[in-house]
């Protein structure tokens, strides 16, 4: 039972449990189905790859991880460090693309697993917390410079983040109106229920009002750009065949994403334990987000971590076990089997919308603000980390990170704190 403690959650089940899980999953379905299908953008993928990725790993994480209510998924700066990953390696062709995706994931996987099996759950101490704030801080900058351009409705010729902002002002006159209309009114709808009416599925709601002013509206023929067709139905298995020299490649990219992915995957399943009052492993989380991520690979899908706004609404809405994940899958998989026709309806700018908001919350303002207040010098280096990321990009930004996590480990082993009795 150790080996799978879904099963032994599972073996002591209430009955009374059950009408939350299923009202928690549901919820939970209504919120990661539209943010799976927005955040595929972000990893260079089409939509239906992000409901891969969104419902296969509930189900393996439900069986091996140790949190009762962590919901796995894709998260935005595991895929924007997928993107930024696989784009140089691909070269433009989807084909590769989706190979070198395969390998990504599933060596993402087996890390962890090996990680599990050796015990390196301490591990997720090695980002200090003012270096991966800076760094998931990076990330949401240049997820918001790289969303405005959909939201305005013009093509970005720009990859790196100064450019990218730049070309944005430039051309801010290349705005399409319905576009940037219907964009804006969809990111306050957005923010205007999760702020008024937080148990309410935004993006889901979001989603579904977009589709019907397409539709009403006729906006499409106006020019408002739409995802087109998504395929429905399982996805086949495969088993990627690299070369050697890429193989390379994918396993520092997988490592770099398996180490900011559970540092802060397990923070959010650690939190969600204590204020529920249960202790998680982190050790069987390695193992819990390894089986998921070799469920998302095989499944098509890109790597995933812990997500914590579903995590949140699980919690809100009362989820007591992992069967409110499994529940949340089953509802999914339901729409991907049977539903996905309204689907290509759906405009870009209002999944733009979407990921702008996951993206700001990303944005630690108030861990900078306390950094400020408390330490200059882990402040200074949560900037650092910032700029960096900026400047050097995604996959540069990990190693800096890693550099200066040593720089403040020897800063803080440097200068011990000393109490002295009676003074």
């Amino acid at each position: 039972m150790t080996l799978l403690p879904g099963l032994a959650v599972l073996a002591g089940y209430r009955r009374a449990w059950l009408r939350y899980d299923i009202a928690a999953g549901l919820s939970v379905a209504a919120i990661a189905l539209p943010v799976g299908i927005a955040y595929a953008s972000l990893a260079g993928v089409p939509p239906v790859v992000g409901m891969y990725s969104a419902i296969f790993p509930l189900f393996a994480y439900a069986l091996f991880g140790s949190s009762r209510q962590l919901m796995t998924g894709p998260d935005a700066a595991t895929c924007i460090m997928v993107a930024a990953s696989l784009a140089p390696l691909a070269g433009g062709d989807p084909g590769t693309y989706a190979t070198l995706l395969l390998a990504l994931t599933l060596t993402t996987g087996v890390l962890y697993l090996l990680a599990g099996a050796g015990r390196l759950g301490f591990i997720a101490n090695f980002l200090s917390q003012p270096i991966l704030t800076g760094y998931l801080n990076g990330i949401a900058l240049i997820i918001i410079v790289g969303q405005l351009p959909k939201l305005l409705g013009f093509e970005s010729g720009k990859e790196e983040f100064f450019a990218q902002l730049i070309e944005v002002v430039e051309r801010l006159g290349d705005s399409h109106g319905p576009t940037v209309a219907l964009g804006l009114s969809m990111l306050v709808l957005l923010l205007l229920v999760m702020r008024f009416l937080p148990r309410l599925p935004a993006a889901l709601l979001v989603v579904v009002v977009s589709i019907l002013l397409v539709s009403l509206l006729g906006l499409q023929q106006q020019g408002v750009a739409v995802l087109g067709s998504v395929p429905g139905g399982m996805p086949s298995l495969a088993m990627p065949t690299l070369g050697e020299g890429v193989f390379k490649e994918i396993l520092g990219a997988a490592a770099g994403i398996m180490l900011v992915s559970f540092t802060s995957g397990v923070l959010t399943s650690k939190s969600f334990a204590r204020r529920a009052g249960y202790e998680v492993d982190a050790n069987r989380e390695l193992v819990g987000f390894g089986a998921a991520n070799i469920a998302s690979g095989l499944a098509h899908g890109f790597p995933v971590t812990g997500a914590d706004s579903r995590t949140a609404i699980n919690a809100v809405m009362g989820g007591r076990t992992q069967l409110a994940g499994v529940v949340a899958g089953s509802a999914m998989l339901l729409v991907l089997l049977f539903f996905t026709g309204p689907l290509g309806n759906v405009p870009i700018t209002a999944l733009a919308a979407v990921v702008l908001v996951g993206a700001s919350g990303l944005f630690d303002v108030a861990d900078l603000r306390e950094l400020f207040h408390w330490s200059t010098r882990e402040f200074l280096l949560s900037l650092a980390t910032t700029i960096g990321v900026l400047s050097l990009g995604v996959l540069p930004g990990v190693l800096l990170a890693v550099a200066l996590s040593l720089i403040w480990l020897l800063m803080v082993t440097s200068r011990p704190h000393d109490a002295i009795l009676g003074r």
